[in-house]
């Protein structure tokens, strides 16, 4: 099973990174007057090119938006597994 985990780049700045499986997707911020944002994404082939689809959420609190951007990445890799393997 795959693991989301999240860093903080450094102990005085509210910027964390987002890692799903040791690569990083996404950073998270808690800047003062913003709140909690998190953006995560994903490369989706696209004929010869790749595409980068990304996802932006927010939350009243670091950890509760964590667990957004989770969901987000999550919603993202099956929209794209959804492009790639027709029904």
């Amino acid at each position: 099973m795959f693991k989301y985990t999240k860093k903080q780049v450094q102990d005085d700045v509210p910027i964390w990174d987002i890692y799903y499986d040791g690569n990083r997707i996404g950073c998270l911020t808690d800047f003062p007057l913003d709140g909690p944002h998190a953006t995560v994404r994903v490369s989706v082939p696209d004929g010869e090119n790749t595409a980068i689809i990304e996802r932006t959420v927010d939350a009243a609190t670091v950890n509760s938006c964590f667990d957004r951007a989770i969901s987000a990445h999550d919603a993202l890799i099956e929209d794209m597994v959804n492009r790639l393997v027709p029904c």
